[in-house]
């Protein structure tokens, strides 16, 4: 491209973006269970200096009581939602409030779902061993064959690296990526890999039990893993509300590139957090959210 062509062509993109209205700033908030048999909303503040993030305010934004009982939880329009179904549930719930019910058997449970780029379609895989799609304008579901998407949980997509991204559907603590499986094909993505997305296990990390991970999409590829570790000799019961003990809550903020060899890798900028919090439900697993 001549020099003169490329100069006139950067003052268009300047000019462009100063006339573009400035995005509301987002924040990432943490949703935990507590002793007092409740949720609670915190803000997670990080450092940029040293890639740290800070504990929860004992003080959080916002409080659900729901006593002797689960609840999942989504983002809808900028707020964050409480639900007594799972999260795949409520997705694909506000998808079929008028369309045909799905060709799967209630049986089968939704283990891993992403939305399409066209912003209409949602690929779900169930326990079935099946992997199948619902057209929202159309309002038709799509059998694509006797496969699964290789994450589990919500699957995002990142255009930067224009593949959805999630956790590893077996491997804990991997994060992978695969290409966007096509919307009339019955083949699986034909790309996928994975990549631990942290730089080493922290030695509480190796002595602990983990239980099961979170993920949430920040944009510009970069995501936030909340995982949770039960300290050895406790239960999820014992803890405090000072803060005694049990469970152990690691945040890490990461983002992804391909090197040049195409290789999927993180950024070298890096976030992480540990904190010990009170818990009273045993199977629920802490969430992000980015809004």
């Amino acid at each position: 491209m001549p020099r003169r062509r490329r100069l006139n062509d950067d003052a268009g993109e300047s000019s462009k973006r100063a006339r573009r209205p400035a995005q509301a700033t987002k924040h990432l908030y943490l949703v935990l269970d507590d002793c007092v048999q409740s949720y609670s909303i915190h803000r997670l503040d990080a450092d940029d200096d040293t890639g740290s993030i800070h504990k929860p305010d004992d003080d959080p934004a916002t409080r659900f009581v729901a006593p002797g009982s689960q609840m999942h939880f989504v983002g809808m329009a900028g707020n964050i939602v409480g639900q007594r179904p799972s999260v795949a549930v409520v997705v694909l719930a506000a998808s079929l409030l008028v369309a045909a019910p799905p060709p799967f058997g209630e049986e089968e449970a939704v283990t891993a779902y992403a939305v399409h780029p066209d912003a209409r379609t949602i690929f779900v895989s169930t326990t079935g061993g099946g992997t199948y799609s619902f057209d929202t304008e159309r309002r038709k579901w799509r059998r694509h064959g006797e496969w699964v998407l290789p994450f589990r949980g919500q699957g995002y997509f990142d255009g930067e690296l224009d593949a959805w991204v999630g956790l590893h559907r077996e491997d804990q603590g991997r994060v992978c990526a695969c290409h966007v499986a096509s919307r009339g094909g019955a083949r699986p993505p034909e790309y996928s890999e994975t990549l631990d997305y942290r730089e080493a296990s922290s030695s509480s990390c190796k002595k602990n039990r983990r239980q099961r991970a979170t993920l949430t999409y920040m944009g510009d590829s970069m995501f936030c893993a909340v995982e949770t570790y039960e300290l050895v000799g406790t239960s999820p019961s014992s803890s405090s509300k000072e803060g005694g003990g049990g469970v152990e809550v690691h945040v890490t903020m990461f983002g992804l590139k391909y090197n040049r060899r195409g290789e999927l890798q993180t950024r070298v900028r890096r976030a992480t957090g540990a904190f010990l919090v009170p818990k009273h439900v045993s199977s629920y697993s802490p969430v992000a959210f980015w809004m």
